[in-house]
């Protein structure tokens, strides 16, 4: 239900016919901090760069780990001769993305998870859909390393931020990829904490995000590179080279022409088949921020506790369907026993990936269409009757979901 598909193919050609002509269309990149972070070249599905060429530029331009035909380049004038050969297919800025939370509000721990109860996560559990033998990858901070309620011997990571001798150190530094971690897999029945929708998934945490260099714990050799778009292409292709079955973007930003590399990346892994979910926004208007508004992602907006979409949702055709995020108990990243109280479609967007994982855990051949097909026959209608651009298609709900799958609604073979 997202018209995206002919106003990125406009736009795409736009770029594409600005040929050697990218400098002028480069001179906006100063106000989207472009020569701060640098550019995102995209060859042609055919071109290769000459070693004349690429060693002329050796230093300055370097191709982005995991992706086909993506370089990261310093400046403009580092692909003019790319430019002028006519290999580049496009140029944009390498810009920055955002976590899509809104403000933690450190509440202490609460008595029950209403959340759960909304979507009868029960009836998935008792069906035996917690996840095991599934992958899930969670672009985000990372994940906190010592916390009592996850299982470790289920977590691997990443971090693409700093150099590439720390890629091992995925420790979260802000608690946001911890928090969406245990929202699929915290651990149940353990008598401790809260319980996953999820608990016996596999997470794959990739760490893109960071604190900043005005914070005074910002350490270079860890943090660099926080949420500008190359990091995240290429966690993505990571994500695909360790043949994940679900992505989970809890992250988003509104410069389509920007993050145009991102939509070709993800597109890829979707035709193999791997389901993304993405976070639709917590502006409360219509403004459409990306991965969540690309036509191959689920965009998942919002509900309070009581099944209302949020002020604080994104309204747009982006909004597939919505889930709770509002009031979120989930899991702290300063302590063993930390529990904190968050909001945004951050907090729902894993909710959704966690039918992902249901989908994939009955069906492993299920992909992008037929995940949607048992979404939309699974949800609670809410507002408007059918899709709306607030509530999507409706409220997800585990169990209907469950039964949808069981009996084939489906139907994409």
């Amino acid at each position: 239900m997202k018209p995206l598909s002919r106003v990125l193919t406009v736009i795409l050609s736009v770029i594409i016919c600005l040929g050697c002509a990218l400098p002028a269309f480069a001179a906006e990149a100063p106000e989207q901090n472009g020569e701060e972070n640098g550019y995102i070249v995209r060859l042609k599905d055919d071109a290769c760069v000459p070693l004349s060429l690429m060693s002329q530029t050796e230093e300055a331009v370097e191709p982005i780990d995991y992706t086909d035909g993506f370089y990261t380049a310093d400046s403009l004038t580092d692909v003019q001769d790319w430019i002028d050969a006519g290999l580049v297919e496009y140029v944009v800025p390498d810009s920055e993305l955002e976590l899509l939370e809104d403000p933690l509000t450190n509440d202490t721990r609460v008595d029950e998870q209403w959340y759960l109860d909304m979507m009868e996560a029960d009836t998935a559990w008792q069906a035996g859909l917690t996840g095991g033998g599934v992958k899930v990858a969670v672009i985000d901070s990372g994940v906190y390393k010592s916390h009592e309620d996850l299982d470790y011997a289920r977590i691997q990571g990443h971090s693409f931020l700093g150099l590439d001798a720390n890629s091992g150190s995925y420790d979260d530094c802000t608690g946001h990829g911890t928090f969406v971690t245990g929202v699929l897999a915290a651990q149940t029945n353990n008598a401790k904490g809260i319980a996953g929708l999820t608990d016996q998934v596999d997470i794959l945490s990739l760490r893109c995000f960071s604190i900043n260099e005005l914070n005074e714990s910002y350490d270079a050799a860890y943090d660099s590179g926080s949420a500008t778009v190359s990091v995240i292409l290429e966690a993505i292709g990571y994500a695909v080279a360790q043949n994940v079955d679900v992505i989970n973007m809890s992250f988003g930003g509104p410069n389509i022409t920007q993050l145009l590399p991102l939509q070709d990346e993800l597109e890829e892994a979707a035709e193999q088949g791997i389901l993304l979910v993405a976070a639709a926004g917590n502006n409360g208007n219509s403004d459409l921020l990306y991965p969540a508004a690309f036509d191959c992602v689920i965009g998942v907006g919002m509900v309070d506790s009581t099944a209302t979409v949020d002020a604080n949702s994104e309204r747009n055709a982006s909004v597939y369907v919505t889930a709770p995020g509002s009031g979120i108990l989930g899991l702290g990243y300063t302590a063993a026993d930390g529990y904190v109280t968050m909001s945004g479609t951050s907090m729902a967007a894993p909710m959704v990936s966690a039918l992902a994982v249901m989908a994939k855990k009955t069906d492993s051949a299920i992909d992008d269409e037929g995940f949607r097909t048992l979404l939309r026959e699974s949800v609670v209608d809410k507002g408007e009757k059918g899709y709306d651009t607030s509530y999507g298609y409706g409220l997800v709900n585990a169990a209907l979901f469950v039964t949808g799958a069981f009996q084939g609604l489906h139907n994409y073979i």
